[in-house]
C-alpha cells in the first residue's frame, strides 16, 4: 500500500504534485512503497527533499540508492526545484514519522509521541499507547492512564516511539 504526505514549511502544490507524479510510479517500478515525503524548501541555501520508502521486509541500502539515483535524475532533468537541494532517501526507521492517519492502524498497542499545532489544556506534546485509530481520529492512553482523543488535523507531527 502506498502512503504519502508532504510536510513543508512553505508548501508549493506545483512541486508536491511534480514529485508525486514521478515518485509514485518510480517506487512501484522499483518494488518499494512510498512511506512519506518531507520537503524543507523554505531556505534557498538549504533545501532538503526527504523520501521515506519501505517494504514488508524493510529496505536495503541498494533500494534507497536506486530510488535516489532515479529520482535525482528526474529532479535534475525536470528542474522544477529552483536552486540547489539535498535529496535524502531512507527507511522510515524504528521511530518512524507518520504521514497520514491511515498509517497509524498498523501500530495499535505501540507507543506514539505527538506534537499538536496548538496546545490542549496548556500542552502541545503527548506520549502514549495508541489504543484506537479510525478515519482521521486516534486515541492515546497517556502515561497517567487517561485516554485522550486527537484529530489528524490538529496534529503537527506524530512518530512511533521505539522501545527496546
Amino acid at each position: 500500500m502506498v502512503h504519502f504526505f508532504f510536510y513543508t514549511h512553505m508548501q508549493s502544490n506545483t512541486i508536491e504534485n511534480k514529485i508525486n507524479e514521478f515518485l509514485l510510479p518510480l517506487c512501484t517500478g522499483l518494488g518499494v512503497n512510498l512511506w512519506g515525503i518531507e520537503l524543507a524548501l523554505s531556505s534557498p541555501k538549504h533545501r532538503v527533499i526527504r523520501i521515506y520508502i519501505d517494504t514488508d521486509q524493510g529496505v536495503t541500502v541498494e533500494q534507497c540508492a536506486d530510488v535516489s539515483r532515479h529520482m535525482g535524475v528526474i529532479l535534475d532533468v525536470e528542474d522544477f526545484i529552483p536552486g540547489a537541494y539535498t535529496l535524502e532517501v531512507s527507511s522510515p526507521g524504528l521511530d518512524r514519522i507518520f504521514f497520514s492517519p491511515r498509517q497509524l492502524g498498523a501500530y495499535l498497542g505501540q507507543p506514539i509521541k505527538i506534537s499538536l499545532n496548538f496546545p490542549q489544556n496548556g500542552q502541545k506534546n503527548f506520549t502514549g499507547i495508541l489504543i484506537a485509530s479510525e478515519e482521521d481520529r486516534f486515541t492515546l492512553r497517556l502515561e497517567d492512564g487517561t485516554e485522550q482523543k486527537f484529530t489528524w488535523e490538529e496534529t503537527r507531527k506524530a512518530r512511533l516511539v521505539y522501545r527496546v
